[in-house]
C-alpha cells in the first residue's frame, strides 16, 4: 500500500521518514471514517487549537456548499498569517490563480466528506511527506483533491515554529 516514500528504500533520509507513522494513523482513519457511513469528518492534529468564535463559519459552508471537497480550516499560524484573504475560496482556482505561491495547506485541522476519504484511499502508493501534503495534493505526482479554503480559519496550531505559542505566563 505505502510507495517508496514511506516503505521499500534500503535508508530513508531522517527529513523523510518522520512522518511514516503520521501517514499511517490517517490512512487507517481514513479507511475508519469510509467505512462508517459518516457524511463527513473533522480530522485534526494532537496539538490544535480550536477558536470556538470562528466555528459558524464551518456551519454555513457544510449547509451551504456543493459539491463539498475538503475544508481546508485551520493554519499553523496563531493568528491565521497567510496569503489567503477572509471568506470562502475554490482551492484550486485560489492557487492556481496566483493567491498563493505553494499549493500546500496546513494539515492541523481538515474536514473531509467520504468521497474525498475514498480518493485518498484509493491514491496509492502514498508519496506524501506528510499530512499536510497528503491532504493537499496526494504527494508529488498526484491528482490535486479539490475544495474550499475558510478562513478566518477555525483551528490553530498550538506549536507553530517548533514552540508552544505564548500563554503570557512568562
Amino acid at each position: 500500500m505505502f510507495g517508496s516514500k514511506l516503505y521499500g528504500m534500503p535508508k530513508l533520509p531522517k527529513d523523510e521518514r518522520k512522518y511514516a507513522s503520521q501517514l499511517v494513523k490517517l490512512w487507517a482513519a481514513l479507511l475508519d471514517f469510509a467505512r462508517s457511513g459518516l457524511a463527513w469528518s473533522l480530522f485534526v492534529e494532537d496539538d490544535v487549537v480550536v477558536q470556538f468564535p470562528r466555528l459558524p463559519s464551518v456551519n454555513f459552508v457544510l449547509a451551504n456548499v456543493r459539491p463539498l471537497g475538503i475544508l481546508y480550516v485551520s493554519s499553523y499560524s496563531p493568528i491565521g498569517f497567510d496569503m489567503v484573504s477572509c471568506g470562502v475560496h475554490p482551492r484550486l482556482s485560489w492557487v492556481l490563480g496566483g493567491g498563493r505561491p505553494t499549493a500546500l495547506m496546513a494539515g492541523v485541522a481538515n474536514i473531509i466528506p467520504r468521497a474525498s476519504a475514498r480518493q485518498m484511499l484509493t491514491s496509492v502508493p502514498i508519496e506524501a511527506s506528510g499530512t499536510d501534503e497528503a491532504f493537499t495534493s496526494l504527494g508529488r505526482n498526484s491528482t490535486p483533491i479539490d475544495g474550499y479554503i475558510v478562513k478566518p480559519y477555525p483551528f490553530t496550531a498550538g506549536a507553530y515554529g517548533g514552540e508552544l505559542f505564548s500563554c503570557g505566563f512568562d
